[in-house]
């Protein structure tokens, strides 16, 4: 078991670096640093940090279905929630077949490692190897009720420290509400961008 003080670090330091620089910095950090201190290294700490994306598109999409029920009406908000339902889709699709197409989908991986030399194929098979084995944990081993009251109570969280910033945000003159925010931080249309370069590119 690794030290949950480097993991909270590992992921501290990643959500900083993800609201300071672009394209997710953070979590490439949060992979290296987190897997020099698990047992099975970065391809097992890579696996835990694209389920936790992946929890992340599921969560995003639902509140921009949310949205749409309560009546808001934005053509962001309806184009947004499309493609986050479409890239969760592609993801179940890519777990499905990597776990049901177990003995092909590694003889594949063989076949494409084998034009390499020794030490970068056992590193591409120990990476395909310990991403397969993740997803099987994640979907055969790991207790389901948990991950989802842990995943509800964090984004319920995350919800409302987004609205405490929407709030200051107007203290200081911004109209930015809360739902603006929210769609400001994970449209489609501003994936690009660092969550503090997209404020202060609104509100200026």
């Amino acid at each position: 078991m690794p030290n949950e003080k480097n993991l909270i670090r590992g992921l501290s330091i990643g959500y900083i670096l993800n609201f300071i620089l672009p394209f997710r910095f953070g979590d490439i950090f949060r992979i290296i640093y987190s897997g020099k201190k698990m047992k099975n290294g970065i391809a097992f700490s890579f696996g835990t940090i694209l389920i936790d994306r992946y929890l992340d598109i599921i969560m995003v999409g639902l509140i921009f279905i949310l949205f749409l029920l309560f009546g808001i009406d934005n053509t962001i908000i309806l184009e947004s929630a499309i493609f986050y339902i479409f890239l969760s889709l592609i993801f179940l699709f890519i777990a499905f077949i990597s776990i049901s197409l177990n003995k092909h989908v590694k003889k594949i991986i063989k076949n494409i490692a084998s034009i390499f030399n020794k030490k970068i194929r056992f590193r591409i098979f120990k990476f395909i190897w310990s991403f397969i084995t993740l997803f099987k944990d994640v979907i055969f081993n790991i207790n389901k009720i948990k991950l989802i009251l842990l995943t509800f109570t964090m984004w319920t969280s995350y919800l409302l420290s987004y609205f405490c910033i929407s709030q200051s945000l107007n203290s200081f003159g911004s109209e930015l509400d809360f739902i603006e925010l929210f769609i400001l931080l994970f449209s489609e249309s501003s994936l690009s961008f660092s969550s503090l370069e997209s404020i202060v590119k609104l509100t200026n």
